[in-house]
């Protein structure tokens, strides 16, 4: 076997690359993508983007990136100091506050420095309030009447306040001279240099949407130590009822326990679907409080966000998918998006994309790309009995960062499909039935699912990995069909026998060439960057799959390539270390569960995308995805493997068990979106910069 500084033997395989026959494209596998599609017009781009990089002059470039550095390092300080959550004072509440009386008597306020806040800051958003019908106009006064005190007192939290209330705690108070009213109103005061906010505190809400942002953003990977005490710090409050937007609630809400849900078991937490029982009426409905009369569609997409990472059996889920999804498609087909809870800038297209991509379609680019469109930062307004912001959602910081990262990640994403075309030109794939727009797909599918800048290897070795098995499946389906032809072609991978290259077709002698420089240059940059030998493990890898592929092929059936590239994809990362790691791994019966549901569900959705292309491209689709109770069986399965943890001695590392689902995902992707669609992401994504 070679050695990493030396180059493969040649000789017998150069020779015959250049005379292989023209094959059909590959278009049972990716969508057919024309030729002259817009894709390929704005494919011209990539050189305009260079040349706007070119022009960026040294001194602005440094401080972009130093303006880089002290956004993400503010956003880290900001992530790492939430306490209660920070957000602006409430002029209402404050006024509430300022009413109460000296608690010694004497007729002077018991918090002078309300009357001075209220004074020097009174301001009323009249713009705001006279376009946008909201739940304020009917807060504009105190409830008062024959209240049972000795009651309600008793729901007051262990921080002294009535639902997070301000201003109902302080009317509380001058009604009951409850010490813990006081105490709580207190604190507020000191805090806030004598304002009031409208809720507070908020230290599970801010930190919940905190998380989902930078997610959604796509530099959720900048912030990973900071998002896992965030969680931590959720789920330490979380209840057999969910949570609510603040520690230790009495009540608890539908939209903080939807988001919260999701988020933690995600992450890996162990979290009850059961918590949704409590939210369900008697009419199947689901409701964000009791008596609720009117729903919000920012509560019932999160709702309908978490349903969509439930498990088998989980039957409460099912009923909530259900209702929210409707209820969210008859909003969108009736243009009723207005909010009661939130002014964003453009939650009609964060609705329209919710509902239109499932999360198993969901690919991490494709998300970030739009939704830093979507996201108003700083400029994003919250509802309550007044308007208010919340930093640790709403801020620029985020907006900053989010557009840097994704053209950086773009510019780099186009450099590295520069390379992977001249891979393709250099062995004339297209003569064996690789198109240039099916590489094309086939590499943008991969970056949106790891984008990450450090991860270049991995997608170099998942694209051209993907590529070559459909090269491979053409030559195995209408070429070498006979048992003796694939077995000489797989003799002449492991070189077992003198001259069997000789024997191969031009096509099979091309392709030999084609697999075995590509395990070398692979082998070659993953020294780079692991510091370790790979050569001998990738090839051990391709021979074991080639061997399982060619019965797969002999019996009509596609080849299980959903664990093999979930496989390549770990040991160019360094998750797993060599192949004898994965034979180790295998052993454990949760790995090879793993193994044995990827190949699973991506061979359910290389067969449901073949049946699309025989109906002309029409997807069965129900409830906004593939229509399929056995692909959706198998999806729950594989990620309720991936992020529960059976045990506390689990040797599969939560990051090697992630790529499965990766893969997976990026399947289900290819198989739900439709052509149109399809050239918009692909556009989007890798050839439209953020401005």
């Amino acid at each position: 076997m070679w050695k990493v500084n030396t180059f493969p033997p040649t000789s017998y395989l150069v020779p015959h690359i250049k005379s292989a026959s023209c094959h059909p494209p590959i278009s049972s596998f990716w969508h057919s993508v024309e030729p002259k599609t817009a894709i390929l017009g704005l494919e011209g781009k990539q050189s305009h983007l260079l040349r706007i990089k070119r022009n960026i002059c040294k001194a602005g470039r440094e401080a972009e990136l130093g303006a880089h550095t002290s956004s993400i390092a503010h956003i880290k300080w900001m992530l790492s100091t939430f306490e209660d959550g920070r957000i602006s004072i409430s002029p209402y509440d404050t006024a509430w506050v300022a009413l109460i009386p000296n608690v010694d008597g004497g007729g002077s306020p018991q918090f002078p420095s309300s009357i001075e806040w209220i004074a020097e800051n009174q301001r009323i958003p009249k713009g705001l309030m006279h376009e946008v019908p909201t739940a304020i106009l009917f807060s504009l006064e105190g409830i008062e009447g024959s209240l049972k005190w000795d009651k309600l007192l008793k729901l007051i939290t262990e921080d002294g306040c009535f639902l997070t209330s301000p201003s109902s705690t302080a009317f509380a108070f001058m009604q009951t001279g409850d010490d813990k009213c006081l105490k709580y109103l207190t604190n507020i005061v000191t805090k806030f240099s004598g304002g009031a906010p409208t809720v507070y505190p908020i230290d599970v809400f801010a930190r919940l949407w905190a998380v989902d942002r930078l997610q959604r953003l796509g530099i959720s990977h900048i912030f990973a130590e900071q998002i896992a005490e965030c969680l931590n710090y959720v789920h330490r409050y979380w209840t057999a009822s969910g949570v609510f937007s603040a520690r230790n609630s009495p009540v608890c809400d539908l939209d903080d326990t939807s988001m919260g849900f999701r988020l933690l078991r995600l992450q890996g937490y162990n979290v009850s679907p059961d918590v949704f029982k409590h939210f369900k009426s008697n009419d199947n409905k689901f409701c964000c409080f009791g008596g609720e009369l009117n729903a919000s569609p920012t509560t019932l997409l999160n709702l309908y966000k978490a349903c969509q990472v439930k498990f088998p059996g989980e039957n409460i889920l099912d009923d909530a998918e259900i209702f929210s999804y409707n209820f969210l498609k008859e909003k969108l087909l009736e243009n009723e998006i207005v909010d009661k809870w939130v002014i964003s800038k453009d939650f009609a297209g964060e609705l329209k994309f919710g509902v239109e991509i499932p999360w198993y379609a969901c690919l991490p680019r494709v998300e970030a790309r739009f939704y830093i469109e979507q996201y108003g930062g700083a400029d994003d307004v919250w509802i309550a009995k007044t308007f208010y912001r919340v930093a640790e959602i709403s801020n620029h910081h985020y907006l900053e960062v989010a557009k840097l990262e994704f053209n950086e990640c773009q510019a780099q994403h186009l450099h590295e499909w520069t390379n992977i075309l001249k891979w393709w030109k250099k062995f004339k794939l297209e003569e064996y039935g690789l198109r240039r727009e099916d590489l094309l797909v086939t590499f943008y599918v991969v970056a949106a699912s790891i984008f990450e800048s450090g991860r270049s290897v991995e997608r170099c070795a998942w694209t051209k990995s993907w590529a070559i098995i459909q090269l491979l499946q053409v030559h195995f389906n209408n070429v070498a069909v006979s048992r003796d032809k694939r077995n000489t072609f797989f003799c002449a991978f492991k070189r077992v026998a003198d001259g069997p290259i000789d024997h191969l077709d031009e096509m099979g002698k091309g392709l030999q060439w084609v697999i075995q420089e590509f395990i070398y240059q692979l082998s070659i940059h993953s020294f780079q960057t692991l510091r370790r030998d790979m050569l001998q493990e990738l090839t051990n890898l391709w021979e074991t799959w080639l061997i399982e592929s060619l019965d797969c092929f002999e019996n009509g059936r596609f080849p299980h390539e959903g664990a093999f590239l979930s496989h390549i994809v770990n040991l160019c990362s360094g998750n797993i270390t060599s192949v004898s790691s994965i034979k180790l791994l295998s052993l454990e019966k949760s790995f090879k569960h793993l193994c044995y549901l990827t190949d699973k569900v991506c061979l359910q959705l290389r067969q449901y995308q073949k049946n699309k292309g025989a109906t002309n491209g029409k997807p069965n689709q129900k409830m906004g995805r593939i229509n399929s109770e056995e692909i959706d069986k198998s999806m729950q399965e594989l990620l309720q493997l991936v992020v529960q943890n059976e045990s506390s001695d689990d040797i599969i590392d939560r990051n090697v068990k992630e790529t499965f689902l990766i893969v997976a995902r990026a399947y289900y992707y290819t198989a739900f979106i439709d052509k149109k669609t399809l050239n918009i992401h692909i556009a989007k994504v890798f050839f439209e910069p953020i401005l």
